[in-house]
């Protein structure tokens, strides 16, 4: 079955560098079980007033040891999401999910988190890149895929995010799309 998508977008986080004092945080991402999952998405997301922090939001890549480290601004609350494809839960699942990891940058007692994904029982779920050009440079971007005559992201087959670089270019990827 063809399933027709369209892509919405939204720029949430620029790359502005906030001169605040920062706490280091790692995640920890394995598999069910217990090994790491290297090159895993990781965000840790901050909400302001109106809506995403672009100062404090931070988007990091785990490495062969299944770790992402972050810088997060002390005394920030965040939200940390992460995925990998063929694994879930999916963003779209854990963003909809109110008891994923939130946690408050407040040193010296924050120390990491270890996050678990499955790829038990996953099929059928595919991978979409989307290259970026020209956006806001050094910014981080989210967005959902939607199955097509849909207009609210309660419908999203996926939610994506993408780095762009100083040219104002990057990748967005949508893993796990149902």
């Amino acid at each position: 079955m063809k399933r027709v998508l369209s892509l919405s977008t939204l720029i949430l986080a620029s790359g502005a560098l906030a001169s605040w004092a920062a706490t280091s945080y790692n995640v920890k991402v394995l598999d069910s079980l217990g090994s790491p999952i290297a090159q895993t998405q990781v965000v840790a997301l901050n909400f302001g007033p109106n809506g995403p922090d672009p100062n404090n939001t931070k988007l990091a890549v785990t490495d062969a040891n299944g770790v992402a480290l972050f810088s997060l601004t002390d005394e920030v609350p965040y939200e940390i999401f992460v995925t990998s494809q063929g694994y879930l839960p999916s963003i779209r699942d854990q963003f909809n999910n109110p008891e994923h990891l939130h946690i408050f940058a407040t040193p010296p007692t924050l120390s990491g988190s270890t996050l678990t994904l499955s790829n038990i029982g996953v099929a059928s779920v595919g991978e979409i890149d989307v290259d970026v050009a020209g956006a806001t440079a050094n910014t981080i971007l989210f967005g959902n895929v939607q199955p097509a005559g849909t207009t609210s992201g309660k419908n999203a087959a996926a939610y994506g995010m993408a780095a762009t670089n100083g040219s104002g270019d990057g990748t967005f990827y949508f893993l796990n799309v149902h």
